[in-house]
């Protein structure tokens, strides 16, 4: 996509007015990486 003409825009979700979820418990949260390999990884 950044080799492309024009100008690339990257958001980190500040910009666009997100809150923060840094009040999810333990059982909200997930990774799919860790259930994929296993719990190898």
């Amino acid at each position: 996509m950044l080799a492309l003409p024009g100008s690339a825009c990257l958001y980190g979700g500040a910009e666009l007015g997100l809150p923060d979820a840094t009040d999810l418990p333990d059982t909200a949260r997930q990774d799919p990486v860790w259930g994929r390999s296993g719990h190898r990884i």
